[in-house]
């Protein structure tokens, strides 16, 4: 199995990870065959890249570290966490509920299990979406990474859980960036940049008052652009 551009991939190729959607559902499994009209409509939807098995990668397996039933899971809990931030005429609520909190912490407290039962295995990315997914497939990548971090740093379980929550939750003030900025394809003009370095800020304000949110989870999300001089 090998990662390839979805612009260079052979026709013919098999694909080796399945494919999702912008709404999580399998668009296609593993197995296929890619042809060229198959091809034309994976790039409709923005997928960039594909793993597929051919000659060159014959008997080359990755195993993932993180199941992609759990890290899938944790994506959709994301993607329905940033939704619930913006009612139906887009105005954005207050705060993230209690229990989504409490749901999210037994999320990352599987994948710390799955980290500590993997521990001499090598991380790599396996999921394969469209452009509409990368707010939450990035915020779960973050935290999954900061885990790695700081296990390697000897923080025992705790801690870890605490640094997963903080991780994950640190964008979640992008719901209050608007979308014309958000996804602006481009650079973005001085005064759009400063909108969006207030994310940071954004974020706080959701999540300080939670009671389920330790203050070290907090922190994390108020100062994770912060730049050490």
């Amino acid at each position: 199995m090998r990662l390839v551009n979805i612009t260079e991939v052979p026709q013919g190729s098999k694909i080796a990870k399945p494919v999702y959607d912008s709404k999580l559902s399998l668009l296609i499994n593993s197995g296929a065959t890619l042809t060229e009209n198959l091809i034309g409509k994976l790039m409709q939807v923005d997928i960039r890249h594909l793993y597929i098995e051919d000659e060159i990668s014959k008997g080359i397996v990755l195993e993932p570290m993180i199941s992609d039933e759990l890290k899938l899971q944790t994506i959709v809990f994301m993607k329905n966490i940033y939704d619930s931030q913006m009612q139906k005429d887009n105005t954005p609520t207050e705060q993230v509920r209690e229990d989504s909190i409490r749901e999210l912490k037994a999320l990352i407290d599987d994948i710390i299990t799955e980290i500590y039962s993997k521990n001499n295995q090598k991380y790599y990315s396996t999921e394969l979406m469209g452009a509409e997914m990368y707010h939450y497939n990035h915020a779960v990548e973050v935290m999954i990474l900061s885990l790695l971090i700081g296990k390697k740093m000897g923080l025992d379980r705790e801690r870890l859980l605490k640094l997963g929550m903080g991780a994950v939750l640190a964008d979640v003030g992008k719901t209050r960036v608007p979308q014309e900025i958000l996804n602006k394809k481009g650079k973005l003009e001085p005064e759009e940049f400063e909108e969006m370095k207030y994310h940071v800020q954004y974020s706080y304000n959701i999540l300080k008052d939670l009671v389920g949110l330790s203050s070290l989870s907090r922190q994390i999300v108020l100062l994770h652009h912060e730049k050490l001089e």
